[in-house]
């Protein structure tokens, strides 16, 4: 399908993506992997997708087809981004030689998510906590931040400090909750994917560990570090066969990845001494395991 449109600010523009994916049933280029694309909305913006009947276009009075692209850009900024007026445009401009379908979604009104910014006494009190985790007395520090900002915790100090403490102590579980809701907030931010997941596994919470990674594996298809991860934590539920998938892709962008080399040999020799190919069963939590 042809590049889905931003109308913004009276002027339409093509969103694009670097690695162009070709249409289902195409033969595939190298590396051509479907891949899910993040962009950000803002205010009164209108997204535009359509079927490749926008441009397909007999035009008035000729027997020519419409090779030009840019046509649906200027129709849809005459129509102001209005499905029918958009239809309608498009009929003035000649006849349709395909099936035309249309989706527009418009961002009509940011709800305002900010956190109030600290008072002079919160900034104390957070640089109170900061000397206590300095000198050790987590709990301490902790106690403090939850007693003063139980609805500020989000604000990028005090998150920041609360997560180092959790990690201090090995606290994965609140780690990773906290790790969480931060996501919610900034769900376009890819590399909290990757720690969500990590902090998971360190939890023995290994379908959700494999959830946020498969995530982050969709948005980028060639992150060698995630699918290094990916293949551990597939190991670790005992799914060989689906672990040597993913280190295969990352052969395919590093060849010579020693880690997945050497992942890669162990995950084999377990195969040669227990006959097993195991993809079909549910994935099980581990009591113990070596990550």
């Amino acid at each position: 399908h042809p590049w889905p449109v931003l109308y913004r600010d009276a002027k339409a523009s093509f969103i694009t993506a670097e690695n162009h994916l070709m249409k289902i049933g195409t033969p595939e280029k190298e590396y051509n992997r479907v891949q899910v694309i993040l962009f950000e909305l803002k205010e009164g913006d209108i997204f535009i997708a359509g079927s490749d009947g926008r441009d397909d276009i007999i035009l008035e009075g000729t027997d020519d087809v419409n090779h030009d692209e840019n046509l649906f850009l200027s129709i849809v900024e005459k129509s102001e981004a209005d499905i029918d007026r958009i239809v309608k445009e498009i009929a003035k401009v000649g006849n349709l030689k395909d099936d035309l379908s249309l989706l527009a979604v418009k961002f009509v009104k940011q709800i305002n998510t900010n956190i109030p910014d600290m008072t002079n006494k919160e900034k104390n009190i957070l640089l109170q906590a900061t000397k206590l985790h300095k000198n050790n007395e987590n709990k301490a520090a902790l106690l403090l931040l939850k007693e003063h900002f139980d609805h500020k915790y989000l604000l990028l100090p005090v998150f920041n400090l609360i997560k180092r403490i959790y990690l201090v102590e090995k606290d994965y579980a609140n780690y990773s909750k906290l790790l969480i809701r931060y996501h919610l907030l900034h769900p376009e931010k890819n590399e909290n994917l990757l720690k969500i997941s990590k902090a998971l596994v360190l939890c023995n919470q290994l379908e959700q560990a494999l959830d946020y990674a498969e995530c982050l594996r969709l948005r980028e298809p060639f992150n060698e570090e995630n699918l290094i991860h990916l293949a551990k934590i597939y190991k670790l539920a005992s799914h060989y066969n689906v672990a040597l998938r993913r280190l295969n892709e990352v052969f395919e962008v590093n060849p010579n990845s020693q880690e997945a080399l050497t992942l890669k040999e162990s995950i084999e020799t377990i195969i040669k001494q227990t006959k097993v190919m195991n993809i079909d069963e549910p994935i099980l939590e581990l009591s113990k395991f070596d990550y």
